[in-house]
Order: C-alpha cells, then sequence, then structure tokens
C-alpha cells in the first residue's frame, strides 16, 4: 500500500489540482490508520483550490471528507 501512496503523492505533486489523487491519498491513508494525514491532505486541496483558483473541493470529496470526519473525530 505505502508504493500506491508514493505513487499519488508523485501524481499530485506533478498535478496539483488533480482532486482523484488527493482523494486517493485519503483513502490510502485511511486505510494505513494516518488520520492526521487524511486531513493534512484535505487541508493542502482546500487551500490550494482556493488561493489559486478561488473554488473549494468537488461535492465528491466533500462527501467523502464530511463521512470521515464523522467517524473518526
Amino acid at each position: 500500500m505505502t508504493k500506491a501512496v508514493n505513487t499519488y503523492q508523485r501524481i499530485v505533486e506533478l498535478h496539483p489540482y488533480h482532486e482523484p489523487g488527493y482523494l486517493a491519498l485519503m483513502e490510502f491513508y485511511n486505510r494505513l490508520g494516518e488520520l492526521s494525514f487524511v486531513q493534512e491532505q484535505n487541508e493542502k486541496l482546500r487551500s490550494l483550490l482556493w488561493q489559486d483558483l478561488k473554488l473549494t473541493p468537488s461535492t465528491k470529496v466533500e462527501r467523502w471528507y464530511a463521512n470521515w470526519k464523522r467517524l473518526y473525530t
């Protein structure tokens, strides 16, 4: 699973607005029990989209994170 995490980290480095990459990272970090990294990826995505494009994450990402947060925080 760490290979997948490394791959998706590279994807978001090369394509910083690629939301599916951030979502995949959040899902993998969740499976690994790395809850702080889930939050970190969400914050990175939100900050980047807002600062650069004045956008918020997609409904899919927002829903996933809200459901995750309800379960784990």
